[in-house]
């Protein structure tokens, strides 16, 4: 499968996915609990529509957020050499996390409710995401 992105291509053929799966299901659950407040309605529909319709993939080239939703097919592919930014934050007592990719044409790609937050996984991720990034750019120069 080729991307291109910013006029440049990549090559994903023969990808190791790293990571895959939905928002964590603590979000799903937390959030139709606080649903018992109409005040707290939208934000439930929205975990809902996450839990049900979103997937990330992290593989060793890409980042991937897929929608697979009745009114709206989607897949973000991000190569990790487009990668400008990461920043990520802890949700749920450390269960579950939120990541924003920041691409260097200034596009961000926003998670929310990622799973294994707390096992250091998705820290490990972004911290190698980085690390390919900021090493493909040295030999790009």
């Amino acid at each position: 499968m080729l991307c291109s992105c910013a006029g440049a291509k990549y090559d994903f053929t023969g990808e190791q996915v790293h990571f895959e799966s939905g928002p964590h299901k603590g979000d799903v659950a937390v959030n139709v609990a606080l649903g018992a407040t109409l005040l707290w309605l939208p934000l439930t529909a929205a975990a809902v529509g996450r839990g049900a319709f979103v997937k990330y993939r992290f593989t060793d080239k890409r980042i991937s957020v897929i929608t697979n939703a009745p009114w709206k097919k989607e897949q973000l592919d991000a190569a990790y050499q487009e990668v400008d930014d990461v920043v990520s934050v802890g949700r749920g007592l450390g269960l579950w996390g939120d990541m924003v990719v920041t691409l260097k044409n200034g596009d961000k790609i926003e998670m929310r409710s990622l799973p294994k937050y707390g096992k250091d996984c998705l820290q490990q991720v972004t911290v190698a995401c980085m690390a390919i990034s900021h090493m493909l750019c040295f030999a790009c120069d």
